[in-house]
């Protein structure tokens, strides 16, 4: 009887203890968001408007740092440790390499065409272009 009476206090324990939702935040950017990406463990969540700003907040919606980039931010792409985000612009076409923790510029690249193409980011942190007017590699 004893076990019993354990057993079925353990089940309330357990069905009466709260699961959180959640962290939840909000903020009010006064522009369009255009694109978010985050890391793989939500620590980091990565913000691109259409004015090129590019966000990067915490978990708790804390600003960690802020870029003003060339154009609107198309695509946000961010290497599975949150160490290198890509950011690809609409306008000037450009693709930026910024370091995840910090927004330091690692780098950009170009293109020459007006037409669209996509990137991507294995797990090595690489980069790939694709597209253009043939839609063989452009970049």
């Amino acid at each position: 009887m004893k076990k019993i009476a354990a057993l079925i206090l353990l089940l309330l324990a357990v069905i009466i203890v709260p699961v959180s939702a959640g962290e939840e935040w909000t903020k009010t950017l006064g522009e369009e968001i255009t694109a978010v990406a985050t890391d793989e463990y939500g620590d980091r969540i990565f913000v691109g408007t259409e004015s090129g700003m590019l966000y990067c907040y915490d978990s708790g919606g804390s600003v960690v740092w802020s870029r003003s980039l060339a154009s609107a931010i198309t695509t946000l792409e961010v290497s599975q440790a949150g160490d290198i985000v890509r950011a690809y612009m609409d306008g000037t076409g450009a693709v930026y390499s910024l370091n995840g923790a910090t927004g330091t510029n690692l780098g950009s690249h170009g293109r020459t065409t007006p037409y669209g193409y996509s990137i991507s980011m294995p797990r090595d942190g690489s980069l790939s272009i694709e597209g253009g007017t043939s839609g063989a590699a452009s970049g």
